[in-house]
């Protein structure tokens, strides 16, 4: 009976060392890999170290920077800046210190910097939809020009791409309205107010033109003085004038 028990311990023994042997070796490999750079490699070993139950708690620490490094990577490269910073910001462990540290503070920067682009870009566009709705054509065509500067996602594009598109279309509306009622307005000849009438806003007639006396120039007349400012900020050198030709 001792006998049985000597053996028994004989081979915990064995299966002890045989197993703290294995511990180091992964260990030991896990940190190669790191110095290797080769990160993938090393959480395989640190993982299989932790498998054992023995794993020392710098080992353990490890092992989970270097798989939220690697999945917050693999997220960035795929354009999911939002993943990467969930990934990095819900990261329990202090990353400094380790010898990666500076490529995890450089992911951390890049995944900053595509998150605030994003919310930026996004602004912007929203601006633009509401400079559309609005029919406010130099507001919409100023965030036209800071987009088209900016490297956008598939998505991004695609909605710019609309956007512009649906600014063109109403930018040449309004001018063939503008045209239009230049046309009917011309048309018909500025009466004088006699004694006995008095003008009211609802009956001024406002022009936008380079003078009051070039009416070749005229780029449309509008009952509304708002209209007819509006136009006039959209084309340099040109002005309002009310029916009786002052500057307004």
């Amino acid at each position: 009976m001792k006998k049985v028990l000597f053996f028994l311990l004989i081979n915990v023994l064995i299966v002890s060392l045989i197993g703290c042997s294995n511990l180091k070796a992964d260990i030991a490999a896990g940190n190669k890999y790191v110095s290797e750079g080769e990160y993938s490699l090393a959480l395989t070993y640190f993982d299989k170290a932790i498998k054992t139950g023995d794993a020392p708690d710098k080992v353990i620490a490890t092992a989970e920077v270097l798989r939220a490094y690697i999945s917050a990577s693999e997220a960035y490269e795929k354009g999911d800046t939002d993943k990467a910073y969930d990934i990095l910001d819900s990261l329990e462990y202090d990353y400094h210190g380790y010898p990666f540290s500076k490529e995890i503070q450089n992911l951390i920067n890049n995944v900053e910097n595509g998150s605030v682009n994003n919310k930026y870009i996004e602004n912007k566009l929203s601006n633009l939809r509401t400079a559309i709705n609005d029919n406010d054509l130099e507001i919409a065509y100023e965030l036209v020009n800071e987009l088209e500067g900016i490297n956008l996602t598939i998505e991004q594009k695609e909605e710019f791409d609309f956007l512009t598109y649906r600014l063109s279309k109403l930018d040449k509306n309004n001018s063939t309205q503008n045209k239009e009622d230049s046309a009917k307005t011309d048309e018909t000849p500025d009466q004088e107010p006699s004694e006995n009438t008095q003008n009211t806003d609802s009956e001024i007639i406002y022009r936008v033109r380079k003078s009051a006396d070039d009416a070749k120039s005229q780029l449309g007349a509008f009952k509304s003085y708002d209209n007819a400012v509006k136009l006039a900020k959209e084309n340099p050198g040109y002005f309002v004038f009310d029916q009786n030709g002052n500057k307004v």
